[in-house]
């Protein structure tokens, strides 16, 4: 597996985003340092937010962090560390059977990134 994740399932970092409604904050950088691109993903009614790191070409993922609002570096919760594919959301989600709040979260930022792929898409021509 080329992927660590790096909290507890029942982590309020993970929990936090699994039944809240996302929204689509916007492209954060592109391209970033490894010529891939961030995106933010706010929660309704809270000033936490998910940044999603997808790798050079779109659709995969090297990492999934949490912020609380509270300012900081964020929470890596999922995180490619060298070796192997990288892969999209829903495999990253399909992988987390047994563990239901990872694979609600990933399964919510997949749903929401389907919802808004058409302004992703051309926000970062």
């Amino acid at each position: 597996m080329s992927y660590s994740y790096n909290f507890d399932d029942n982590n309020s970092a993970v929990t936090s985003g699994m039944n809240n409604t996302m929204t689509y904050g916007g492209v954060l950088q592109r391209p970033d340092a490894w010529g891939g691109y961030n995106v933010m993903f706010g929660l309704v009614g809270s000033s936490a937010y998910y940044h999603v790191h997808f790798a050079r070409g779109g659709t995969r993922v090297t990492a999934v962090r949490y912020f609380s609002g509270n300012g900081g570096q964020g929470d890596n919760i999922i995180q490619h560390f060298g070796g192997g594919a990288t892969k999209t959301l829903s495999n990253l989600a399909n992988e987390c059977v047994g563990f239901n709040n990872h694979q609600a979260l990933l399964n919510n930022l997949k749903n929401t990134v389907a919802n808004v792929g058409r302004t992703v898409a051309q926000e970062l021509q």
